[in-house]
Parts: C-alpha cells; sequence; structure tokens
C-alpha cells in the first residue's frame, strides 16, 4: 500500500474514531437527561396513613417549561391585561390558566397575591369534608344558635351578599351550613363551620395543600397560581375521597354568583367555582374568582384576581378575560 493510502486511511479511520467518541458522549448526556428530573414536582398527601402508597396530591410543572399550544392564549389575556390597566378598567390583574388533562398551563402575573376574602371558604368546606370521612354522622350533625351569639352576617360582602343568611336563634345541619357557606358565600355559615374543624385542623389543612398561613397577625395573601392547589385535589380527588370531592364541585358548580367567569362562557357550561370580595386598607376593591370551566372534554382551571375602584367593572374585567380564554381554548380544541 502506498504511503499516501496509508494516510488517508489512518485518518479516514481517526474520524472515525472521533465521531464514534463524540456520539457515544452525546448518548451519556442524552440517557442522563432521561435519569435527572425535569423539573416536574410531585406534591404528595403528608397525612397519609398508609405504609405502603404515597398519594399525589397533584403535580408542578415549572415556569420554565413552554407550551406552544396556548402561546396565542398568553399572548392574547396579556393584551387585555394590558389594555385594562390603560383603560382605568382595573389597577392589578393576575390571570392562572391550567389545562386540567395536559397539566399545561400559562400566566399572567400569576405570581402576584391578593387577599382571597370569601375564597378562603373552600378551605372550610375540604376541612369539613375531611373530617366527615372519619366521622360519618357529621354532616347529619345540627348546630343550634342562641339568640344571644352574634353572627358575623353580610360584612365585607357589600357588593355581592347572601340572599338569605343564617340567623341567631335558628338551628342548621353541617350540610345545609356547607351549602349556604358554598352557594351563597354565607359568611355565618363559615363562622359556624370553622368551629366545628377548629383553627389546628384548619391551619393542617393550608400546609397539607401548599398554601401560606399568614404571619404576624397579617391578613392572609395568594396568588392566582398557588390558589390552583385546593381546585386540583378536588378534581384529581386527591385529598378527599371520590364521592366528597365531587360533592364539593357539585357545590361550587351551584355557587350564585355569574357575574364574573360564568359570564364569559356558554350558559349551558358547569363552572365549579368560588369568587371573593375585598375592600383594601387602602380603599381599593378587589374582586376574584376563580375555579373549573368544563369545556368539553378538555375541563380547565382559570383563576382571576384583580383590583380596582369599581366592583361591577372588576366584575366585567373577569367576564371579558373568562371570555377570551373559552375562545382561544375552542381554537385548540375545536368542538
Amino acid at each position: 500500500m502506498k504511503l499516501g493510502d496509508i494516510r488517508k486511511s489512518w485518518i479516514a479511520l481517526t474520524l472515525a474514531a472521533s465521531i464514534l467518541f463524540l456520539l457515544g458522549i452525546a448518548a451519556g448526556y442524552a440517557l442522563r437527561a432521561l435519569r435527572t428530573p425535569t423539573g416536574i414536582t410531585t406534591v404528595r398527601d403528608p397525612d397519609s396513613v398508609y405504609s405502603l402508597i404515597n398519594p399525589v396530591l397533584y403535580i408542578e410543572t415549572p415556569e420554565s417549561f413552554s407550551f406552544p399550544k396556548y402561546t396565542p392564549l398568553e399572548s392574547a389575556l396579556s393584551a387585555n391585561v394590558t389594555q385594562a390597566k390603560k383603560d382605568g378598567s382595573a389597577t392589578d390583574i393576575s390571570i392562572y390558566y391550567r389545562d386540567l388533562n395536559s397539566s399545561e398551563w400559562i400566566g399572567v402575573n400569576q405570581a402576584e397575591t391578593y387577599n382571597p376574602a370569601s375564597m378562603l371558604k373552600v378551605i372550610t368546606l375540604i376541612g369539613v369534608l375531611r373530617a366527615s370521612e372519619s366521622n360519618p354522622h357529621l354532616l347529619s350533625d345540627h348546630i343550634s344558635v342562641p339568640a344571644s351569639i352574634s353572627i358575623p352576617t353580610a360584612g365585607g360582602q357589600e357588593y355581592y351578599p347572601p340572599a338569605d343568611p343564617v340567623h341567631s336563634g335558628m338551628t342548621y345541619s353541617v350540610q345545609d351550613l356547607l351549602q349556604r357557606m358554598i352557594v351563597q358565600s354565607d359568611n355565618g355559615a363559615n363562622a359556624l363551620l370553622t368551629t366545628i374543624i377548629g383553627d389546628s385542623t384548619t391551619n393542617a389543612n393550608y400546609t397539607n395543600l401548599h398554601i401560606s398561613l399568614p404571619k404576624n397577625g397579617t391578613t392572609l395573601d395568594i396568588s392566582p397560581q398557588e390558589y390552583s392547589h385546593l381546585f386540583r385535589v378536588l378534581y384529581n380527588s386527591s385529598y378527599l375521597n371520590n364521592a366528597d370531592s365531587e360533592y364539593a364541585l357539585q357545590l361550587l358548580s351551584h355557587t350564585t354568583f355569574t357575574p364574573g367567569l360564568a359570564a364569559g362562557i356558554p350558559a349551558s357550561t358547569t363552572v365549579a367555582h368560588k369568587f371573593g370580595e375585598n375592600i383594601y386598607p387602602n380603599n381599593a376593591l378587589g374582586l376574584n374568582d376563580c375555579g373549573i370551566i368544563y369545556y368539553p372534554g378538555h375541563p380547565y382551571f382559570l383563576c382571576v384576581m384583580t383590583k380596582g375602584s369599581d366592583f361591577s367593572t372588576l366584575a366585567s374585567v373577569i367576564k371579558n378575560i373568562s371570555q377570551i380564554t373559552w375562545q382561544q381554548v375552542k381554537l385548540v380544541y375545536p368542538s
């Protein structure tokens, strides 16, 4: 073999070996990537009494993930938020959207915090139902309220007060109080029910569901993204049993508050949601509405929290966001 041919063969062998070496490195990184956590985390029930199973409450996907099919929705919502702030409809708007089948999500200012107000009644609902799972007679128990006891009524509910609030001197079943607390957003019913489960149990539910507790006597502030935990564990039936999760969402689907999320979707669509109204120390008004919208075959969670100067205008802001979301989801999943 000629010297030139030997040199060419040597170069070819060296090149081939180098390519194989680089391919080996790439394959190693690929395999390591498969073994390395992607950033998706599972949140589990710390109160599980089982020794051989470890129930998952919900799955978290990090903000670094991108979901291209929802990019148009994110753009449309961002533009709407910018315009609503520009025309003075609201001073603050935060949105969190999550596809409940795929866990894909997008948000606009989704980590900003607000006073959730009556939306925390969902925690009371979950707490009572969780307690009833170890005390099957709890929901049929009755509470007699002495006439001398003052019950919180519609204080802080100037915009949308309950139609038939609980009264002193009356007797109510626990199940009736749950219905009044969720469907009518009755503060008095909530106050009575919280005495049943107690502060320690309530606080444990906050901790278990990764909802931040207020510190040093301050009011509780929560983000739309954080609030989603409550509805996700109900939809997944991962914190309550199947029957109680279904019951909770049935109550939430009958709430009488309709100017927000429900106003932006077809009237025949089921929406299980909770609203909250609040007056901040600086006299700014707050209105939030969050829940599950049962788009056919592809239910999604939508949470909108707002601040502004007029409740009705804020309700219109939430309605518009709900309508935009529905229309964009329809483009992703045509009927």
